[in-house]
């Protein structure tokens, strides 16, 4: 009797499960909007990624291949060139704001001269 017990209990909870199953299906088809149907698996998506508490082992970088780890490098390498380059470019920019078209051409000395007010900077 326990047996059938358990049998009546595991296909009652099947059946609510289908039923529910198909209750959800049937708002989503004929009472969303098109715009509603669109947004709502976004909507689930961000909540269950939102909600799930990410530690720092799941983007360790035991899960990438070392090709992804060689690319990770090239482009962290490009990143750095390009973050230089636009430190120098800046600091041209600024010389020839300050001291004009020749400014890119001037020492160190020169400048520090200038800015004191020292000498004319020819």
């Amino acid at each position: 009797m326990a047996a059938s017990q358990a049998d009546l209990h595991f296909r009652r909870g099947l059946f609510c499960c289908g039923l529910t199953g198909l209750f959800v299906y049937l708002h989503f088809a004929f009472v969303l909007t098109p715009l509603q149907q669109f947004d709502l698996p976004i909507y689930i998506k961000t909540t269950i990624l939102a909600s799930k508490s990410l530690t720092h082992y799941e983007f360790s970088f035991h899960s990438f291949s070392t090709a992804d780890l060689e690319l990770i490098a090239q482009l962290k390498s490009k990143l750095q060139y390009a973050e230089l380059r636009i430190r120098v470019l800046e600091e041209r920019l600024m010389r020839i704001e300050k001291y004009g078209a020749g400014g890119e051409r001037l020492s160190q000395a020169q400048m520090q001269y200038s800015s004191l007010g020292l000498s004319s900077v020819k």
